[in-house]
């Protein structure tokens, strides 16, 4: 196999390590440098720490999934979401009814996602077959 010199691989594509304390233990989470950029920004605009958003994925991921792989699913998750919502900001409204138009909170987005996490992965979820 030819080794590709250092130079032509791009720094998106290297892994970095974070170490986050949740509530009931210490974890890293090894992520691809972009996916943590993304994150970043999740935060930025949520304004929420890393470890509450990761902790709230680390409860409604699926059992046996890994929690690098549930950040990697929430990410288009979120972002899908929110490209609609900008699109139409009505649309937090109809996705999420419980959300009142005369309500003087404004919608919360990210809940409204993690709170929808879990049934979106379980409706795409294949369950392994009976043996």
């Amino acid at each position: 196999m030819a080794h590709l010199p250092e130079s032509s691989v791009s720094p998106a594509l290297y892994l970095s390590k974070r170490n986050i304390q949740l509530p009931d233990r210490r974890t890293s989470i090894r992520l691809e440098n972009y996916l943590w950029d993304q994150i970043d920004a999740i935060l930025a605009m949520e304004q929420v720490p890393l470890p509450l958003l990761v902790s709230e994925i680390d409860q409604r991921r699926l059992p046996g999934q890994t929690l690098a792989q549930a950040l990697r699913l929430f990410l288009p998750m979120y972002f899908d979401g929110l490209k609609t919502v900008m699109a139409d900001p009505h649309d937090l409204q109809m996705m999420n009814p419980h959300i009142s138009e005369t309500s003087p909170r404004q919608p919360n987005f990210l809940m409204y996602v993690l709170s929808t996490y879990a049934t979106n992965l379980l409706s795409g979820a294949k369950l392994p077959p009976r043996r």
